[in-house]
């Protein structure tokens, strides 16, 4: 689930969703005349995609909050707190071991066009970051990356009582997991962290509703 919808979720906002498949983002982002990626390693043109009722289109999650909560400041999601650096970088840790054991999974939500685009881009990204999808290397390997992001977090979220962007990186990534992998991978992937406070994380979300739509 991308933090963007978290966001607009957060704030309670309508929205309206358009599908994109994979060989027709760059095409259909270029059209809007969105900037693309600063990222020389990244592509120039990524969802998710916003377009504001001004008619700006922007492009990546963390550039689409700014904007929101720039428009929206209330309810605030915390979006200055120094952690949220510290939570992406932790979370992206514990994602790489685990990126073969979800991302063939794809094939269970993609339509055929984006599912045979995703094998071509991503196929190297599975053999890097999988040494053994089959067998329990991978799983080994999220183990203390899990660990260490569970230690971020207060409790019942990042910062504490209170839901913020930060919580919504731990969430997207779970819920990812759930949506492609499915609930029995995803509950692996809780049990790993015996603190329990990424089940906190992902349940308190839950309950507020933010999980809800995912359409």
């Amino acid at each position: 689930m991308n933090l963007a919808r978290l966001a607009l979720n957060f704030k309670g906002l309508k929205y309206k969703t358009q599908w994109v498949e994979y060989p027709d983002i760059a095409p259909l982002l270029g059209s809007l005349n969105v900037t693309p990626n600063a990222n020389p390693r990244a592509p120039p043109y990524t969802l998710p995609a916003a377009r504001f009722p001004n008619g700006e289109t922007l492009q990546d999650s963390l550039i689409i909050a700014a904007k929101l909560e720039e428009l929206f400041p209330a309810p605030s999601m915390r979006f200055d707190d120094p952690i949220i650096p510290n939570i992406q970088k932790a979370v992206m840790r514990a994602f790489l071991p685990l990126f073969a054991i979800v991302s063939p999974s794809n094939n269970r939500i993609l339509n055929e066009s984006s599912y045979t685009y995703f094998l071509v881009k991503d196929a190297k990204d599975v053999a890097e970051y999988g040494p053994d999808p089959e067998g329990e290397t991978a799983w080994e390997a999220a183990t203390e990356p899990l660990e260490n992001l569970a230690k971020l977090v207060q409790g019942p979220f990042v910062l504490g009582s209170e839901v913020s962007y930060a919580d919504f990186v731990i969430g997207g990534f779970l819920r990812h997991t759930w949506r492609v992998a499915g609930a029995e991978v995803l509950e692996r992937v809780l049990r790993m962290d015996e603190s329990g406070k990424l089940r906190g994380v992902y349940e308190g979300l839950e309950e507020k509703g933010l999980l809800e739509r995912s359409d």
